[in-house]
């Protein structure tokens, strides 16, 4: 019977500054009557600046809008614009951590435990009379089983924690909740996070073929996202959970024939939330189901020898935007495909790829109703790869 041990101890840290002299300078939102670009808000649309987009009245952006349907990607016109500017205070963040971690096997069975230390520290107006100081510290485990079942099944069984302090790059400045001017600056609790997973891999026809196969349960607490009222403000979301099936194929079934095929199912639900009509709901970006395949072919013999051709496709099911006004996403299925030429005795390929056969308009993701990001159109791609 095979028996190993291995027994690491370690430690590791890293040092931030941000000196005093930075500044971020921002273009957005709706232009008032007044003079300034804020939030739009419909019960004062009268004060707003209004522009007709087919034959429809609608307040004017602080930017002009990006046309999809007569794109211009030509350098803007920028002195026009109501900017917006706020100093960076002097920052230093610095984290360390300890750990020891114990790896052994016993036959079929092996194990991993692992515990860690981290202390963390942010410190706001640094070098200043008004310095102030933020200490998170936490202990992380992490374990992880894993028995051969046969010589080409294993099973494994995981349970990782994780703990990572809003740093004070976002959560200690002024564009977030509970920020004073004349006092301090509001610290967030930290992220904290668990990670319950069991599966198995296996390698099938010889090594050629992989599959993967696992359920799994995330679970987050205090999230940052943006207050739904003002997307300049951080608010803190009290926990949310992820339960889901993952599947993916990879190798070669024959050997000119490559596949590569994946499904995942996710149950993704607020659990905790300032705004008690979220709970319960889907969180936002999460789509229920998504697959993905690829196929290449490569033609051993005859005219199309060292000729390869490929065909894929990507499908997402409906999404809500990420914040504010959680709108609806519709699903989408893109296909690509593929050509492939190797010349003969040569370590070459040239590879055209043809993305998005039939044009699909779709969208990848969404802040809310004003930040919505499409995906690419048709378009072509070329590359040569050589290896040395």
């Amino acid at each position: 019977m095979t028996r190993t041990n291995t027994l690491l101890v370690g430690y590791d840290g890293s040092r931030w500054e941000r000196t005093v002299g930075g500044a971020s300078n921002g273009a957005r939102r709706y232009r008032r009557l007044n003079g300034t670009a804020t939030s739009f808000d419909p019960a004062q649309a009268d004060q707003f600046e209004t522009i007709e987009i087919d034959d429809v009245t609608a307040p004017r952006p602080n930017v002009d809008h990006f046309d999809l349907a007569n794109p211009n990607n030509t350098a803007r016109e920028t002195s026009g614009y109501i900017t917006s500017e706020f100093a960076i205070p002097a920052n230093l963040t610095t984290s360390n951590g300890i750990y020891i971690q114990n790896q052994f096997k016993i036959g079929k069975f092996s194990a991993l435990l692992n515990l860690r230390y981290d202390w963390y520290e942010d410190i706001f107006d640094y070098k200043s009379n008004n310095e102030q100081s933020f200490k998170n510290e936490a202990f992380i485990p992490r374990i992880g089983l894993t028995y051969e079942a046969t010589k080409a099944i294993s099973v494994y069984a995981s349970y990782v924690e994780g703990f990572q302090p809003q740093s004070n790059t976002v959560t200690l400045s002024p564009a977030t909740e509970d920020f004073f001017w004349a006092g301090s600056p509001a610290s967030f609790d930290p992220l904290e996070s668990n990670n319950i997973e069991f599966g198995s891999k296996g390698e099938f026809l010889g090594g050629k073929l992989t599959v993967n196969a696992a359920v799994y349960q995330i679970t987050q607490k205090n999230l940052l996202q943006q207050d739904p009222n003002d997307e300049t403000v951080l608010t803190e979301r009290g926990e949310q959970r992820s339960r889901g099936f993952e599947w993916d194929l990879t190798g070669y079934v024959l050997p000119n024939l490559q596949l590569s095929a994946s499904y995942a199912f996710i149950d993704a639900e607020i659990i905790e939330d300032d705004d008690s009509t979220l709970i319960g709901e889907r969180i936002g970006g999460a789509p229920e189901h998504s697959a993905n395949f690829w196929g290449r072919y490569d033609f051993m013999q005859g005219v199309l020898k060292n000729v390869g051709v490929g065909l894929g496709m990507v499908y997402r099911g409906d999404r809500l935007s990420w914040y504010g006004d959680r709108i609806v996403l519709p699903s989408y299925t893109v296909f690509d495909a593929a050509l492939y030429y190797r010349p003969t005795g040569m370590d070459m390929q040239i590879a055209l790829k043809l993305n998005n056969v039939f044009d699909e308009t779709y969208w990848n993701g969404a802040l809310n109703a004003t930040r919505v990001f499409p995906g690419a159109p048709r378009n072509v791609l070329l590359t040569t790869t050589y290896k040395f």
